[in-house]
């Protein structure tokens, strides 16, 4: 009777400790995997060290939301800045729909107003055309 109680304790405490460590492994898993993301994020974009993201305090939250204005006067002025834009978001969303037979899909699509500065910073290309059609007036 002895003998079979201490059989059944080493399989308990078997099961503990794999459980134990596979959680420990598991959790060094999650660390490391959100360490090389903090570590790598953004890195193929070139030059990524150099770019930053301008935020406004406002009583405690943060808000990225700034008039265009104020940005292009910003990174004119400022001896340190090379290149710089303004992202905003479009205050719609538009919805692109395909139709299958009898079926219609749709899907959202959130739109971007993007200024030529952040397009140059970030290096984009057209294939069509070039950043400058953006703001010229086309008849």
């Amino acid at each position: 009777m002895k003998n079979f109680r201490f059989k059944s304790l080493l399989k308990v405490s078997s099961l503990m400790n794999i459980f134990g460590i596979s959680l420990a492994v598991a959790a060094f898993y999650i660390l490391v995997v959100c360490a090389k993301y903090d570590t790598n994020f953004n890195s193929d974009i070139p030059d990524y060290e150099h770019i930053y993201m301008v935020v406004k305090d406002n009583e405690g939250f943060c808000s990225n939301i700034l008039s265009r204005p104020f940005i292009e006067e910003f990174v004119k002025r400022s001896p340190f800045i090379e290149k710089g834009g303004l992202l905003s978001p479009y205050n719609r969303t538009n919805v692109a729909y395909k139709c299958i037979g009898e079926h219609v899909k749709s899907i959202a699509l959130p739109l971007f107003k993007c200024s030529q500065g952040l397009l140059e910073a970030f290096g984009a290309t057209f294939t069509e055309a070039h950043s400058t059609s953006l703001t010229r007036l086309t008849k």
